[in-house]
């Protein structure tokens, strides 16, 4: 929705209907679900936690993937409800066992 209105009040009554139905599964057109991005990323953290286990790495990335990075991390289900927000440009630090 690129462009498009950021708080939920200004969208289009069919896309706040979709989100409450579904919120983890809604995605806008030819954009990604919470779902979605979490199926995109598991692989790519399974790969890090092979070729890096028990190193310190670093990983930068939007707010909303480094959430869903914790819930993974944390062998949470994704749940939109549940997501904290993260702040700008600060570090946020993951141990992972």
């Amino acid at each position: 929705y690129e462009g498009g209105p950021y708080d939920k009040e200004d969208l289009p009554e069919e896309y706040r209907n979709a989100m409450e139905a579904d919120p983890e599964g809604f995605s806008f057109p030819e954009g990604e679900s919470f779902l979605d991005v979490e199926k995109r990323i598991k692989p790519f953290f399974d790969e890090i936690m092979e070729k890096h286990h028990g190193q310190t790495i670093l990983l930068v990335a939007h707010g909303s993937l480094l959430s869903i990075f914790r819930f993974v991390a944390n062998h949470e289900p994704v749940l939109v409800q549940n997501r904290r927000r993260l702040p700008n440009a600060e570090p946020i630090v993951l141990t992972v066992e």
